[in-house]
């Protein structure tokens, strides 16, 4: 393996020097990405716990979605309204109150 390391200059040769600065750029892109990615699994787990507690909540309250609909389909819209809607900045309370208004729910 060659030795890039130049005595008389007492420093890394140009060679040396792209290869760190590639990698060191390299490794603040691959930091950004990991850090969106952590941020996106928090976002993730925060709605899916204000989505259990508004379960919780419904069964509480005995509100029903209407028979003819899937329960997994209807957990499924909720969640995407859901998502949506903490993406545009609304409440979740707003959308606690939204759900338990569904047309054709029992409460």
């Amino acid at each position: 393996m060659k030795n890039y390391f130049d005595p008389n200059r007492g420093k890394r040769s140009e060679l040396c020097e792209l290869v760190a600065n590639f990698m060191a750029s390299h490794l603040e892109e691959s930091n950004k990405h990991f850090s969106r990615l952590c941020e996106a699994l928090r976002e993730r787990d925060k709605a899916l716990k204000e989505l259990e507690e508004i379960r919780q909540q419904t069964e509480a309250n005995k509100v029903y979605a209407p028979v003819s609909v899937p329960p997994r389909d209807v957990a499924m819209a909720a969640a995407e309204l859901h998502c949506q809607m903490r993406r545009n900045g609304v409440d979740g309370l707003f959308f606690g109150g939204l759900l338990a208004s569904i047309p054709g729910g029992n409460k």
